[in-house]
């Protein structure tokens, strides 16, 4: 199965063996073995498999370089798929507990102090997953779920990398299948089918504590070929699928997203072939829709369901909130913080990212996401802050509420009135509801970030702040409900220009507002 080109040898009694599957990834490995030295647990040994990679050289003397006989480097002779990689270290392994790592990943320092314990401390649990951080291209963290019953549809349900499983149980299940019809993703998905069918008893634990690499570039082959996969899956578990009733489900999803990849791939006649396909095997209004797009010119499929959102930016309720505008970052936060101390009205230290939550929102209304997910997903690009991350729990309350809301008020607007009335409530520590604002960081020679805020909030009141006047034109009469604030009349004259600011909001100017510093003139 392998080549075992070993570097160096096992430890006499480790507690669980880590398995790093490496293709084309010597230069992220580095990383990958310092995370690993790192771990506060040190009875463990790693083993590298490098699947016939040009680089499996250097991947190689990386794991030299380390000088610690923990670690071993095997090697296939020709490419044959992370599945076979992962058997061929985990067959070679004397541990009876196992935890697989992509190469490129990285394992917080505490990740088996975390997991291992709580493996032994139960020897009825046959898998533990933690949630997991992401890095690189995409940024955030991804909270997995154990729902009643496992949704064989949903792949994210439990992820192998970087989960800690048993070696019996990869044993009673004669390991991951190898079929190159299946791609990384399918094997996985497969191998717990298999294991739940055979009553897998899995633990879950929420801490991010799995650092998950992303990439801008995505293996699309794989994908163009899913339809193969899916009907693989379905033959050779056609008795157990068939009584779930979800075989039609599997493959209609199959071949639906090859036929994704294929119009990407700009093969129109292959991309139909497979999406009549999926209709026929599932038959949806949106695979109907999708169908329809393919044969049609380009132009008028483009215009078919475009202005479909099953979720809208903005609802029937209004909420007024007021942005601050400008080029210059310093010239903003001085405004904002002569506003934040108003006892009525609420800006955030550090501006949150509204226009990108717009620009998200949109695209995935447009992808008919399920309200929970929606939440969560704007709300997850809005935590990462230490007062959210500390008041985690709180913020979890938060995203159940807003996802329980009634059907009239699920819209964009709503999502975000809601948070931030939870941030002003954990910084002002007290119940009142003050009127939020923010400052939109944005290059002002484009309106794309004024039409999304309008898009959410109608009837936003806008700040425009005006550095040497050089951005007067930008705004002025296209935009409603807007004021133009010359930033050296702030400087010169605070009082006069705060006390017009505050009647463009409707609120009374209070003495705190004008403050002393080397931009102000000391106030009255």
């Amino acid at each position: 199965m392998s080549d075992a080109n070993s570097t160096c040898s096992e430890s006499d009694d480790p507690r669980v063996a880590i398995l790093i599957s490496c293709y084309r990834q010597a230069h992220a490995l580095d990383q990958t073995l310092r995370s690993i030295l790192s771990q506060t647990e040190n009875n463990w040994v790693a083993t590298v498999v490098d699947d016939a990679s040009p680089d499996q050289m250097q991947a190689k003397e990386i794991i030299e370089e380390t000088g610690d006989a923990r670690f071993k480097w095997l090697s296939h002779a020709k490419h044959q798929g992370t599945a076979a990689t992962r058997n061929t270290a985990i067959d070679d392994s004397r541990c009876s507990l196992f935890v697989c790592v992509d190469a490129g990943d990285r394992l917080d320092a505490t990740f088996l102090d975390r997991l291992v314990p709580r493996m032994r401390a139960n020897e009825e649990i046959d898998c533990i997953f933690p949630d997991r951080q992401l890095f690189g291209a995409e940024k955030g963290v991804v909270e997995f779920r154990m729902p009643p019953k496992i949704n064989f549809f949903d792949r994210r349900d439990i992820p192998l990398a970087g989960a800690l499983v048993r070696k019996q149980l990869w044993s009673r299940l004669n390991g991951f299948d190898e079929d190159p019809r299946l791609g990384d993703d399918w094997a996985e998905w497969e191998f717990l089918l298999r294991a739940f069918c055979k009553n897998c008893n899995v633990e879950h634990v929420s801490e991010p504590i799995y650092l998950r690499r992303t990439y801008y570039a995505t293996q699309t082959t794989w994908r163009q070929h899913d339809h193969q996969a899916a009907e693989y899956v379905c033959a050779k578990h056609r008795d157990t699928l068939h009584r779930k009733g979800i075989r039609n489900e599997i493959l209609a999803r199959g071949y639906e997203q090859s036929a994704r990849s294929w119009q990407a791939k700009g093969d129109r006649h292959q991309s139909r072939k497979l999406a009549f396909r999926a209709w026929r095997y599932k038959p949806t209004t949106d695979r109907a829709t999708s169908l329809v797009k393919k044969f049609v010119p380009q132009s008028v499929a483009a215009r078919i369901g475009r202005s479909r959102h099953r979720y809208w930016p903005c609802g029937t309720r209004r909420y007024e909130p007021f942005f601050i505008l400008g080029e210059r970052q310093s010239d903003s936060r001085s405004l904002g913080q002569t506003l934040a101390n108003h006892s009525q009205l609420y800006i955030p230290d550090q501006p949150f990212d509204v226009v990108s939550c717009i620009r998200d929102f949109s695209y995935y209304g447009r992808k008919r996401m399920r309200w929970p997910e929606l939440v969560h997903f704007i709300m997850s690009q809005l935590a990462f802050r230490p007062e959210l991350i500390e008041s985690a729990a709180s913020l979890r309350s938060l995203v159940a509420g807003v996802s329980l809301v009634q059907a009239k008020e699920r819209n964009l607007a709503y999502i975000l009135h809601e948070f931030y009335r939870f941030h002003a409530r954990l910084i002002r520590s007290q119940s009142s509801n003050p009127r939020w604002g923010d400052i939109i960081s944005t290059n002002l020679q484009s309106p794309v970030a004024v039409r999304h805020i309008l898009e959410a909030f109608p009837d936003a009141q806008l700040i425009h702040i005006i550095s040497d006047g050089r951005t007067r034109h930008i705004l002025g009469d296209k935009v409603k409900n807007c004021f133009e604030l010359p930033f050296e009349d702030f400087v010169t004259n605070p009082q006069t220009v705060v006390r017009e600011l505050c009647e463009f909001l409707r609120v009374a100017l209070e003495p705190q507002m004008v403050v002393t510093d080397e931009n102000m003139v000391e106030s009255q």
